[in-house]
């Protein structure tokens, strides 16, 4: 969960340079190939260590309904995007949290 103004948590979400700033756990970053969000597009970044080994993967988008939700397919990639079939791929769903009753 995440207590912000709603279009800066959808931005967060949404947007490279954003997302380059905080996705990867500490002491990793992130550092984005190629990001097009929108149904069909797809996000392709590195989750980079210290001391430089790059982690590749690929989020690919299925649904978007803006501010409100989107639909992922994850899996682990090389550094040109191909996905890799040995490992396994998974589904995702980010979706707003209701408003609290008032």
């Amino acid at each position: 969960e995440f207590a912000g103004p709603r279009q800066l948590v959808w931005d967060c979400h949404t947007q490279s340079a954003l997302l380059d700033r905080w996705f990867a756990p500490k002491p990793l970053s992130t550092k984005t190939q190629h990001m097009e969000f929108k149904e069909g597009g797809y996000w392709h970044y590195a989750m980079v260590t210290p001391d430089g080994q790059s982690y590749w993967s690929r989020v690919d988008y299925l649904s978007i309904h803006p501010i409100d939700s989107y639909a992922t397919l994850d899996g682990f990639t090389d550094e040109s995007g191909v996905v890799n079939p040995d490992m396994p791929r998974s589904r995702s769903a980010w979706r707003r949290a209701p408003a609290p009753a008032s």
